[in-house]
């Protein structure tokens, strides 16, 4: 068991808080530029940070999902688009392929 004196635990409870809203300024100004950058996609969107945020929330376990079956495509001489293509059959089952554009950056 760790023994600190009050003000060391001060100083580790200060560190704490201030890298918690070092991490929340980080994570705001992540947000508001992804927010920003897809107002420049859609446009005229009605959809607000939160529902983005949501609906990332919805779509991040399918990418990943998506990512592993493309990370398990041999490289080979296989092209990028290739490789997508066979990733695509091997995740078929899941009907929300609309992301699939974002590998091909």
């Amino acid at each position: 068991m760790v023994h600190l004196i009050e003000e060391e635990e001060i100083a580790l409870l200060t560190s704490i808080v201030d890298a918690q809203r070092t991490l929340q300024r980080s994570q705001t100004a992540y947000w508001g530029r992804a927010f920003q950058q897809y107002h420049r996609h859609v446009g005229n969107a009605s959809h607000n940070l939160n529902a983005c945020q949501h609906k990332w929330g919805d779509l991040k376990p399918k990418l990943d999902r998506f990512k592993v079956c493309f990370d398990r495509v041999p490289r080979g001489d296989l092209t990028h688009d290739d490789r997508l293509e066979i990733a695509k059959i091997k995740y078929r089952h899941d009907r929300n392929l609309y992301f699939f554009s974002f590998f091909r950056i």
